[in-house]
Order: structure tokens, then C-alpha cells, then sequence
């Protein structure tokens, strides 16, 4: 495993959550300085890396399920990766 960059990486459905995983890092880091916290639409620019992140540089998944998220093929493998390296 690489260097653990992030606590948590949060595992949503854009449209289902993304609003509610917003305000989960906020209130993360409010109450936390130290708690990193990954959340997909702040890394826009390369979203290919998504399941290195997971593989390599997270220490914890959580998944934040809603009706759509498991027919998003991008959501199922985030889950797959992580359940196969962690």
C-alpha cells in the first residue's frame, strides 16, 4: 500500500448525494484540522485516477447509498477496489 493521502474517501452518487457528501467533509473538517477527506467534483481534472486513489492512497471507503449508486459503474468499482485492497 502507498501513502494513506486520505482518511476517508467518500463514495456517492452525484446526483443522489453529492450535496449531503459536501456538507459531510465540511462538517469533517470543522471538526477536525487533520482529517483528510476525499469527494470526487474537488479532483475534477483527472477522474481516471479514482480507483488508484482508492487502491493506494485511502485508509477508509464509506459508502453513501442511495437508490442509484450501485447501477454507477464508477460507484461499483470504487466499491469493488476497495473491498479487494483494504
Amino acid at each position: 500500500q502507498g501513502i494513506q493521502r486520505f482518511d476517508i474517501f467518500l463514495c456517492h452518487h452525484k446526483a443522489g448525494a453529492g450535496s449531503l457528501c459536501r456538507l459531510l467533509k465540511l462538517l469533517m473538517a470543522r471538526h477536525s484540522s487533520t482529517v483528510r477527506v476525499f469527494l470526487d467534483c474537488d479532483q475534477l481534472e483527472n477522474l481516471d485516477f479514482l480507483f488508484d486513489v482508492v487502491r493506494t492512497s485511502t485508509r477508509n471507503v464509506v459508502v453513501v447509498l442511495t437508490p442509484e449508486l450501485l447501477k454507477r459503474v464508477w460507484c461499483a468499482g470504487e466499491i469493488a477496489t476497495a473491498h479487494k485492497n483494504h
